[in-house]
């Protein structure tokens, strides 16, 4: 999280939101390669699907399996995460977003950051909510995947895993081919309805193909997370799992070059990631999650206990993630403000500036963090989150008990 937190304030507070991937690589061929590890990096938000869509699945397939609960109750109370998140998205982005870029080229900014970026009340434009930020990413990845999950496995057809594996690889393989077709069909009209300001058309077209994370073609990842959850849940044998992960991990790589080849070098800020950026993303996403399966996941438990005291403060920022998505912008553009009057407008010229801003950030979210952990990170989003399930589902929660999950995660039991 700390840096998705870096990678915004480096592009919206300093750089102003460019987006040309001219302004990031020079014809520099060594400094080129530096920088591109970390441009791929900053397209990874297809992660939080990833990572939702594998707890997802592993979590409703044990609740089906080991614990005997009913499937369509388990789907229902896991759909709600998914509209809780869809109501969260249009709240952050009228809210509390950075600029974004929703293909028309007209920028458009949130109230509370466009406020602080502007020195007076700024409201936002409606068409603001075109724009398919991490959160509506999260919410349809739930919705698609808890649909697919309840199709597959309904009248006892969580039982046949061999047809779920191959229907679930045949949907992703399925949709990653589609969304070139959608993209070329769908995209110009999404422009157009965009710029004749008709909202709910743009909008429906926004969600299918437009920018940045709509349902084609990165609903696919989460689905590639559900299968790792399966897998996990099932305790399918681990050289498996790396058998057909490092396959079809090697085989989006391929699709991936081909496509780099054929369109050249992509611009990693366009509004639309380019085909050769989420294959070769959907290729290192796939590799990692079998590596870590395999180091992490299958190690002894005195060896997770080791990794998990060592990894304390990544996991207090990951419980926190959804809080620091929403937050970072204004924090971000309030302490640039601060730089920028403190050196004279001059924030993104001045290296000791820059080195004095991001260290600053740091130790902000640093004490933000540590400190508020201490009180269950209470009335953060992921407290008001649970605060709501456990309502509707009539059932404590235990997700938010940081002092259990930080220091001794293996003597949780499942909630």
């Amino acid at each position: 999280m700390f840096f998705l937190i870096v990678n915004h304030a480096l592009l919206f507070c300093l750089f102003d939101g460019v987006s040309d991937s001219d302004f990031f690589f020079s014809q520099n061929p060594i400094i080129t390669v530096a920088i591109f590890p970390f441009a791929i990096i900053s397209t990874w938000a297809v992660i939080f699907g990833l990572v939702s869509g594998t707890a997802n699945a592993y979590n409703l397939y044990l609740q089906i399996d080991k614990h005997k609960k009913n499937l369509g109750t388990r789907i229902k109370h896991s759909s709600y995460n998914g509209i809780y998140m869809l109501i969260f998205h249009f709240i952050f982005l009228t809210f509390f977003t950075h600029r974004i870029d929703d293909g028309t080229g007209i920028p458009k900014v949130s109230l509370i950051t466009g406020s602080i970026i502007n020195g007076e009340l700024f409201i936002p434009d409606l068409m603001i909510n075109l724009f398919s930020d991490a959160l509506f990413y999260i919410s349809f990845s739930n919705l698609i995947v808890n649909a697919l999950l309840y199709i597959l496995w309904r009248k006892e057809g969580f039982k046949k895993s061999k047809r779920n594996f191959i229907i679930l690889i045949g949907t992703v393989v399925f949709w990653l081919i589609l969304t070139p077709v959608l993209r070329h069909t769908l995209y110009p009209i999404y422009i157009q309805q965009a710029n004749n300001r008709n909202f709910f058309k743009a909008l429906f077209l926004a969600w299918l193909v437009g920018p940045r994370h709509s349902i084609f073609p990165f609903v696919a990842f989460a689905i590639i997370g559900a299968i790792f959850g399966i897998a996990q849940a099932r305790n399918v044998e681990i050289f498996k799992i790396k058998k057909y992960s490092y396959s079809f991990s090697f085989i989006c790589f391929i699709i991936s070059l081909i496509y780099f080849q054929r369109d050249g070098f992509p611009d990693f800020g366009a509004p639309l990631l380019e085909p050769s950026i989420y294959m070769l993303n959907a290729s290192l996403l796939i590799l990692i999650s079998a590596v870590l399966i395999d180091k992490v996941d299958n190690n002894k438990p005195k060896t997770q206990k080791k990794i998990a005291q060592k990894t304390v403060v990544l996991r207090r920022t990951s419980i926190a993630s959804f809080t620091i998505y929403v937050l970072e912008a204004p924090i971000a553009a309030s302490l640039a403000k601060i730089f920028n009057f403190l050196f004279g407008g001059d924030l993104a010229n001045s290296a000791l500036a820059i080195g004095l801003y991001f260290l600053s950030l740091w130790l902000i979210w640093h004490l933000i963090l540590r400190n508020w952990s201490n009180y269950n990170f209470k009335y953060g989003c992921e407290w008001l989150n649970i605060q709501i399930m456990t309502k509707l589902r009539g059932r404590k929660s235990m997700k938010l008990n940081i002092k259990e999950i930080l220091y001794n995660p293996f003597n949780l039991t499942k909630s």
